[in-house]
């Protein structure tokens, strides 16, 4: 094997390419002379978060209930991955019960739990709490991320919170057919479980994560690229290993050290050689791959750019705010808020769930 193929299998093996680079070099060096190579500087790692295949629903082997289409764990560790994906689920989320009115059967706080359950997982659950009598006392709100629904469609299991690998680890708890209220969306491949409607757009959510990690790993490193440094062959041993933890001591957080190396008695018109890999042009594309990726999250949950705190790119911004989000108030939110109005079928007539109109709204019209 001589010296171009070895480099060729360094692009080729990203696992053991530093060592065949190392092999090669060692291999090929002339007779005369003492050659040295080391490696510095740790290969960046790379994402390869993934997301189940939609596959519809199927009884799930812990118990007698429907594994959800989608990892719901993966859901809400995805709304964690972008700024502007959290930032738009939880105005969603505010949306249902900031405007929520006062209800003697369902606290505030449970509804919003349990607005926050639908916005990230389009699912939401509620337990119906009775009194001695066997009047209605309360409507509790349960953990969405936690609940399935069973084979028989009027029962739900509660599984335990360590839920990993699709295996439920301990006995899951098991409801009375009609004490849980299930609120969810719709789709078209299975009327179990709700799915997203933003699931289409995860891949601009991992993107957005990917280039930001790569960025703190371009400064946290020091340095935007690996290199190869390469001399000639008239170091002695002792003078390779200083040259070698000097180049080792200058990298890291925070250090960008100054190296002097004095080289006596050669020719060689370059004595020393630094051949680059990759292109430091490469961390220049964060910006263009972050404004994209803001427009395609915004497109996934049909949401203005201004109602989402995005900052404009010229002085004129985007126009009167008022009027932006009356118009996102009149066609997005009370698909919202029919969603919950499901909770009347089992709440007492004189105490329905409903929901008011902010005042700026009213005033507008």
């Amino acid at each position: 094997m001589n010296l171009l193929d070895s480099l060729t299998g360094l692009f080729d093996s990203s696992r053991n390419g530093w060592n065949s680079l190392s092999a090669a070099l060692q291999s090929d060096r002339p007779a005369q002379g003492d050659g040295h190579v080391f490696t510095f500087g740790d290969p960046v790692p790379v994402l390869r978060d993934q997301m189940m295949d939609y596959i519809g629903v199927f009884q799930d082997i812990a118990g007698p209930y429907y594994a959800p289409p989608v990892s719901l764990t993966g859901l809400a560790r995805i709304s964690k991955a972008n700024p502007h994906h959290n930032s738009i689920l939880e105005f969603k989320s505010n949306m249902v019960w900031t405007h929520f009115q006062d209800n003697p059967y369902i606290s505030r706080r449970d509804m919003r739990a349990a607005a926050w359950d639908y916005a990230v997982l389009e699912n939401a659950y509620f337990q119906k709490i009775y009194n001695r009598l066997g009047g209605l006392l309360a409507l509790k709100r349960l953990p969405a991320i936690t609940m399935r629904r069973g084979v028989d469609p009027e029962v739900f299991f509660q599984v335990p919170s360590v839920y990993q690998y699709g295996y439920s680890w301990g006995r899951p708890i098991e409801f009375k057919p009609g004490e849980v209220v299930h609120i969810k969306g719709c789709d078209i491949l299975q009327d179990v479980y709700g799915v997203p409607k933003y699931l289409g757009g995860v891949q601009s959510v991992l993107l957005s994560e990917d280039a930001t990690l790569f960025r703190r790993k371009f400064y946290r490193n020091g340095a935007a690229m690996g290199y190869v440094f390469a001399t000639i062959n008239s170091f002695s041993k002792d003078t390779a290993k200083d040259v070698e933890a000097q180049i080792k001591a200058s990298i890291g957080d925070g250090n960008f050290s100054n190296l002097y190396l004095n080289i006596p008695n050669t020719n060689a018109r370059d004595p020393i050689k630094v051949f680059p890999i990759g292109d430091i042009k490469t961390a220049d594309d964060y910006d263009k791959i972050w404004n994209m990726n803001i427009r395609q999250v915004l497109a996934m949950h049909r949401m203005y750019p201004g109602i989402a705190g995005v900052i404009p790119d010229n002085y004129t911004g985007f126009g009167d705010l008022m009027k932006t989000a009356e118009v996102y108030f009149r066609l997005e939110v009370p698909a919202l808020w029919l969603a919950f109005e499901a909770l009347n079928e089992h709440l007492p007539i004189h105490s329905p769930a409903l929901w008011r109109e902010p005042d700026w709204l009213q005033a507008a019209a």
